[in-house]
């Protein structure tokens, strides 16, 4: 699920659909339908021109889809079984995609000028699961290159990419551990803080790991929930987490938490208005709420079924409403 940043608008999927809803209007929806199995991802563009999804089954393609007209512009067919997870790059040149089953899942990056392949990794450490764009690479003298940085993450840790989209090489980063200790964590979300000089983990330990982007090493650790943390998103006042315990989590830029509030269940999907003044946070129920960042004060925006729906009904004489 993703705010849309046009702050109306917010996009979703539904099983084999993409929906484009209206935050002023619920029963204002708009399907685009081209994928033939459930959609895995879903991600916005920083501009909202485009939405990127991609789903499972036996025919596991990525749609990148024109927000305007709803219309599906590139369709990447290189995957199968899965695509796990979809990301902009934030000048909106580049797609970076996960997909493929273990051993062996794969990473494809687009030129999204063309639509073609720039670049590809056939071999990703076990149990990647997430990968996002951060800026450019920056030179000596902090400058930006024309070299993009992105971060993955699953059960085998964090890796750094450098990202030459005019050779299309591309070269994994070692991260380093702190020298105390080695911290091990599954990862399960990761994001650039919005001066992309630090980046973000989210644990199944329920902690989050702070990672300087500059020094290529761990430098702490922030502990935020105890089932796990499962989705986070940046802004400029800090991060957002949501956690398995039914957590939602505001900490500042100093990694505080300085506000929390408990959802109906574990907060699988966030994503932010485009002040940073509102959340919408999907939970495991089925239910979408609205959270206000400033009190903590939600409200149930919407409700639907977590799983397989059986039946339906109207009652006799009646067409108003329906179970």
């Amino acid at each position: 699920m993703a705010y849309h940043p046009n702050g109306k608008n917010y996009i979703y999927s539904l099983g084999a659909s993409v929906v484009v809803g209206d935050l002023a209007d619920v029963h204002s929806q708009k399907f685009l339908r081209k994928h033939d199995d459930e959609i895995t991802c879903l991600e916005v563009s920083p501009s909202g021109k485009y939405i990127a999804s991609g789903q499972k089954g036996n025919e596991s393609n990525v749609y990148i889809w024109d927000f305007e007209s709803g219309k599906a512009i590139y369709g990447f067919e290189e995957f199968d079984q899965s695509v796990v997870s979809v990301g902009f790059s934030m000048d909106e040149r580049m797609l970076v995609t996960l997909g493929g089953e273990e051993p062996g899942r794969q990473m494809y990056i687009y030129d999204l000028s063309n639509g073609m392949i720039v670049a590809t990794v056939s071999k990703l450490p076990a149990g990647t699961v997430t990968a996002v764009f951060g800026g450019f690479i920056k030179d000596i003298k902090r400058r930006d290159t024309e070299r993009y940085t992105l971060c993955s993450g699953g059960t085998s840790g964090l890796t750094l990419w450098d990202l030459d989209p005019y050779s299309g090489d591309i070269d994994a980063v070692s991260l380093k551990g702190d020298a105390r200790a080695t911290v091990k964590r599954s990862y399960t979300a990761v994001a650039y803080s919005i001066d992309g000089e630090t980046i973000l983990g989210a644990s199944e330990s329920g902690d989050l790991q702070i990672v300087s982007a500059k020094a290529e090493r761990i430098v702490s650790s922030v502990a935020c929930c105890r089932k796990g943390l499962l989705t986070l998103r940046t802004f400029a006042g800090g991060v957002v987490v949501g956690g398995g315990d039914c957590s939602l989590k505001l900490l500042n830029m100093n990694m505080d938490v300085v506000a929390e509030t408990a959802l109906d269940g574990a907060v699988l999907s966030l994503s932010l208005s485009p002040d940073g003044l509102e959340a919408l946070a999907a939970t495991s129920t089925g239910s979408v709420f609205r959270v206000n960042l400033v009190t903590m004060q939600h409200i149930l925006f919407s409700e639907s079924h977590s799983a397989a729906v059986t039946a339906v009904a109207f009652p006799s004489n009646n067409s108003d409403i329906f179970a």
